[in-house]
């Protein structure tokens, strides 16, 4: 796509997560799995992400989201911790999604949707976009 683009952020935010003891990089999307993966390559991250689940996996958001914690409790051996496991969306698909499977959200108005347009899903925390590292980072305890 000429439009492709990382959004602000982004990378310096992943390279600060990989340093941390812990944490564990999914990706959920509604894009098929091949697509996503090669959007990840082209924006040069794609070795953070350890599994996801995708749009060629079912088309509804939220089986989506049953389907990465299913994989995510296999590369853990262990049920993830849905207390400290965080949904980082940019619709409104993404935050009802998480929110039916108890996840902890971060709603970001960088996509098609206002943080007037996401504030009424009662997101855990809604941001402009990940530009500011340290804040995201404190919203992660």
């Amino acid at each position: 796509s000429p439009r492709f683009r990382l959004m602000p952020g982004i990378p310096d935010l992943i390279k600060e997560l990989q340093k941390r003891d812990g944490i564990v990089l999914a990706i959920v999307t509604g894009n098929f799995e091949e697509t996503a993966w090669l959007k990840l390559e082209r924006g040069g991250i794609r070795t953070p992400f350890c599994f996801g689940a995708f749009g060629s996996d079912a088309e509804d958001r939220g089986r989506i989201v049953e389907i990465a914690l299913e994989r995510a409790a296999r590369f853990l051996n262990a049920p993830p911790r849905l207390n400290h496991t965080y949904m980082i969306g940019d619709t409104t698909q993404d935050i009802e999604a998480a929110k039916r499977h108890g996840l902890k959200t971060i709603a970001v108005s960088t996509g098609p949707y206002s943080e007037e347009d996401l504030s009424p899903l009662k997101p855990d925390h809604i941001l402009p976009d990940l530009s500011d590292k340290e804040r995201f980072l404190k919203l992660l305890g």
